[in-house]
């Protein structure tokens, strides 16, 4: 989608904490599992990627480019639990 290669590891659980530099997508899970599944990435590398997924370069998260870090949450969902 973005031109970035993921790789899903083992399921585990973590307690951290999250600085404001840091863009965290929540995705809610129902179903025969449910919960949450966050996925966190540094501000510049979301930026990146909204910059990849926007086809335009994007330096500061506005409307449009959450919007794309959402789908992107979405497709990651999709593809590795749906």
């Amino acid at each position: 989608v973005c031109g970035v290669k993921l790789s899903a590891g083992k399921p585990y659980v973590k307690t951290t904490s999250f600085d404001e530099s840091s863009v965290v997508i929540s995705l809610g899970v129902t179903g025969q599992v449910s919960g949450q599944v966050l996925i966190a990435v540094h501000h510049d590398v979301a930026c990146d990627i909204a910059s990849k997924m926007c086809m335009m370069p994007i330096t500061q998260l506005d409307d449009l480019s959450m919007s794309a870090l959402s789908e992107l949450g979405i497709i990651i969902y999709k593809r590795y639990f749906d």
